[in-house]
């Protein structure tokens, strides 16, 4: 089976009279829940979940968001593993610099933009495209 699942100007908001919840359900249905094809567990949870929350059947969104992420969840991941990560960045950074924020900081050093998955990096990556000395370097 396969179906690709974009996000594209023409995507529209869902109504009870023209949705995709039967046709999406369907195709879920027929990969079966032991699948190995996450990437299709993934956008066809995801796709639902925008289906049911355009109709407003919030608890069902919710559902499909949880099973769309757990599918493509890492198993081996450990939120410990961050929070060490982010202590030792606080501990490094943490003394007070004087700065004259208004005079800027002029330096040759890259500048790295961390965070938490789901936190905004990649749109305040994308932030600093806009800025000509900027070479973004994507996501690691």
């Amino acid at each position: 089976m396969h179906f690709i699942v974009t996000t594209s100007p023409r995507l529209r908001r869902q109504t009870p009279a023209s949705h995709h919840v039967e046709r999406l359900q369907s195709q879920l249905s027929q990969l079966g829940a032991d699948t190995a094809n996450s990437p299709a567990l993934i956008g066809l949870n995801m796709a639902l979940a925008k289906e049911y929350e355009d109709l407003a059947d919030y608890p069902k969104a919710f559902e499909h968001l949880v099973r769309g992420k757990s599918a493509g969840a890492n198993p081996d991941y450990s939120i410990r593993q961050d929070e060490v990560l982010f202590a030792a960045i606080a501990d490094t950074f943490s003394a007070p610099r004087d700065l004259d924020l208004a005079a800027g900081c002029p330096t040759d050093e890259p500048i790295f933009i961390i965070g938490m998955p789901r936190s905004g990096t990649p749109w305040s990556s994308a932030s600093f495209q806009a800025i000509p000395m900027c070479i973004p370097q994507g996501n690691c």
